[in-house]
């Protein structure tokens, strides 16, 4: 915040409400686009006005302050904007963690469905290996029995 003077002072345009507040102009105006800066376009100017007690009052509801430094750094806390990203991000997060649980469970399901194959098909090469080695050769075969065609 700046000096202190008699009273509520104007202040005309983003340099010098950037100045009041020690903040970089792009600051500033993210303030005022995403934790609502109290700032004012006067009707048919392009123009925009702020008032030194309004946005004193918006620093004191909307800021916490930290020890350091000559003058106290000041990070605005959540505003509705985003409140609203936060619980969007969060519910996003919920929502993953879900369809990751799911893809968790279908791949453990998997595993086992593979396992349960991989046995099957083992046992399956063990019988036809048996039958194979029972099987006659066709050397031990009768010649006097017509082979099939």
């Amino acid at each position: 915040m700046a000096e202190a003077s008699s009273g509520p002072r104007v202040l005309s345009g983003w340099k010098e409400i950037a100045n009041y507040m020690g903040r970089g102009v792009r600051t500033v105006q993210r303030y005022e686009r995403e934790l609502e800066l109290p700032v004012r376009r006067p009707a048919g100017k392009q123009s925009l006005v702020a008032i030194s007690a309004e946005i004193d009052a918006w620093i004191k509801d909307n800021c916490v302050t930290f020890a350091g430094g000559a003058e106290p750094a000041r990070i605005p806390l959540a505003s509705t904007e985003l409140s609203r990203r936060v619980q969007s991000t969060h519910n996003r997060t919920l929502v993953l963690r879900q369809s990751l649980a799911a893809m968790m469970e279908k791949q453990r399901r998997l595993q086992q469905l593979t396992s349960e194959l991989v046995a099957h098909l083992r046992n399956a090469n063990s019988i036809v290996r048996t039958r194979l080695v029972a099987m006659p050769t066709l050397a031990d075969r009768d010649d006097s029995l017509p082979l099939a065609s």
